[in-house]
């Protein structure tokens, strides 16, 4: 009975098909290479055996098995056969399942119908020990030629926004340097606002210049030097016990080169009313500066820089001047 088995794996090996005359048919099939679309595996060729239950007329190589095998003459060998064929359809009948080495499980269902289940798919002879194959899918070669493209393209993206930025800042550099140069060799501008007395103009306020130190501060302005208007006819002017004293204590002079400027006007403005309205004040000594753009109005004038910063200081302490400074001259 084990010979039986054995023969028909050893057919199935040589001839790709045993036919047990009775039983039925093994059918060795060559399945071909198949490609896994999900791993892009090429699998090797196998060999996969399926049962006929019709194929029960015998074709002689059974037999011839058993001559060559078992060392039987023809008629010995088919009386084996036909024995041995008998006892296996006995054995399924009795619900036994008839295993064939590397070939499968032969048995009955419920039905009474032969049923066979294959061992599973064998390598075959003709890949002589070859295994499987990987083979790159077109679909997954498109995806990664697409992302290299893609991340050649943000990489050119970031560049040139590097270059971009990179000439920004070096425009915004320029800009910068030929503000600082432009600032460097030009000339002050005044500062001014509309105050009490229209148009004020403060290079040094006062409030920074007395916060910073309680001593003369060397504070230099530079401007045109031109040469001092003479002060309009002052009025006889009842003086109070307080603007005596201030004035005293300023000692007025236009001629000192530190003066100390109460208003900036446009040149060309009417610089009289100005310096009658600061006189009325008590300034007897205010005069005009005629420069090339503007006319300043200075309530006094010192030869150093200490005087005119003690009587700066005490001008803005007394009087509405808040916004005086020094000019230079």
């Amino acid at each position: 009975m084990d010979k039986i088995c054995s023969y028909v794996s050893s057919l199935l090996r040589d001839y790709g098909y045993a036919v047990v005359p009775g039983v039925g048919g093994f059918v060795a099939n060559e399945c071909p290479p198949r490609l896994d679309q999900t791993t892009g595996k090429v699998s090797k060729p196998v060999v996969e055996v399926t049962f006929n239950k019709d194929m029960v007329v015998d074709d002689g190589l059974l037999m011839q098995k058993y001559v060559t095998e078992a060392h039987l003459s023809y008629a010995a060998a088919k009386k084996v056969v036909e024995r041995d064929s008998v006892r296996l359809m006995e054995r399924l009948d009795a619900g036994e399942q008839i295993v064939i080495d590397n070939v499968g499980t032969l048995s009955k269902n419920l039905r009474g119908e032969r049923r066979f289940t294959s061992s599973g798919a064998t390598s075959s002879l003709a890949v002589w020990g070859l295994g499987e194959a990987h083979a790159p899918l077109l679909a997954d070669l498109k995806r990664q030629v697409a992302a290299e493209e893609r991340a050649a393209r943000r990489r050119e993206a970031v560049t040139t926004r590097r270059s971009t930025l990179w000439s920004y800042v070096q425009y915004a550099a320029a800009c910068i340097a030929a503000v600082i140069v432009y600032l460097s060799f030009s000339e002050p501008i005044d500062n001014y606002g509309l105050n009490r007395y229209d148009n004020y103009a403060s290079i040094v306020p006062a409030n920074i210049l007395m916060a910073v130190t309680e001593q003369p501060v060397a504070v230099e302005v530079i401007a045109e030097p031109t040469a001092p208007v003479a002060a309009t006819a002052k009025p006889d002017v009842v003086e109070s016990n307080e603007e005596k004293t201030q004035r005293a204590a300023i000692s007025p002079s236009s001629t000192g080169r530190y003066c100390i400027i109460v208003a900036s006007l446009v040149r060309g403005t009417d610089a009289s009313s100005t310096v009658e309205a600061f006189v009325k004040q008590g300034f007897t000594g205010t005069f005009a500066i005629e420069g090339t753009e503007r006319t300043r109005i200075s309530v006094a004038a010192f030869d150093t820089m200490d005087e005119a910063v003690a009587a700066l200081r005490e001008i803005t302490a007394t009087t509405s001047c808040k916004d005086a400074w020094i000019l230079k001259r």
